[in-house]
């Protein structure tokens, strides 16, 4: 599955929240209405060796050549954050609970 560009609400800031997990874990909040937006992931996992696991893959198909935090200018995994800087994206593990505690949602329903 995907999200592409208007599908992610941005806050304030132009930062965005992506909430990944199987639709049985989702949080209450992991929708648009509260500032989330939400990716299934597969069911069976990775689909070969652990139910537990999925690939996020983020992709940058158009690129500025002059940008100089593109992903496209790292070259070794060691120059990742320093290259990136603020447009690193960031991830945690959470529990379904803790996201809904995290990020509330005054609005949401349910």
């Amino acid at each position: 599955d995907c999200l592409y560009d208007e599908e992610i609400p941005l806050d304030a800031t132009g930062a965005y929240t992506v909430v990944v997990s199987r639709a049985a874990d989702r949080p209450r909040n992991a929708v648009p209405e509260c500032g989330i937006a939400w990716l299934p992931m597969a069911e069976d996992g990775d689909g070969l060796f652990d139910p537990d696991v999925t690939v996020v893959q983020i992709r940058h198909m158009l690129t500025a050549p002059d940008f100089e935090h593109s992903v496209q200018r790292v070259y070794q995994q060691s120059d990742l954050e320093s290259t990136m800087g603020p447009y690193l994206p960031k991830s945690q593990y959470m529990l379904p609970n803790a996201v809904e505690s995290y990020f509330p949602c005054l609005g949401q329903s349910g």
